[in-house]
């Protein structure tokens, strides 16, 4: 892992300390109520679960990132067990992790 990747796992570790970030089943949840701005997908998702999210994410236009982390760096970064998505629920925490997120894919 290098820099960049932990660039973006300490902003994602922010969002959890400040209670802006979202877990396990609130999840699809908070989709519906519109709160989650961001979505971040972990790249060993299973087929049924990400086929949930990505249907919820599509039907109320929230944006997703995938395929950046594990669901053992996610696990780690944040100290929750058994995550394989998380959901951010601030606009400036969205803008933190997608500038993080924009010098990982540089």
């Amino acid at each position: 892992m290098n820099d960049k990747h932990k660039q973006f796992l300490l902003a994602l570790g922010l969002a959890n300390r400040g209670g802006k970030l979202i877990v396990g089943n609130r999840l699809i949840e908070e989709i519906k109520k519109n709160k989650v701005k961001l979505v971040i997908v972990c790249n060993d998702i299973g087929q049924a679960q990400w086929k949930k999210i990505f249907d919820k994410t599509s039907t109320y236009h929230v944006k997703v990132i995938k395929d950046v982390l594990t669901g053992n760096q996610l696990q780690t970064a944040l100290g929750i067990n058994y995550i394989k998505a998380i959901g951010i629920l601030d606009t400036n925490m969205v803008k933190l992790i997608e500038d993080a997120y924009a010098k990982i894919i540089v």
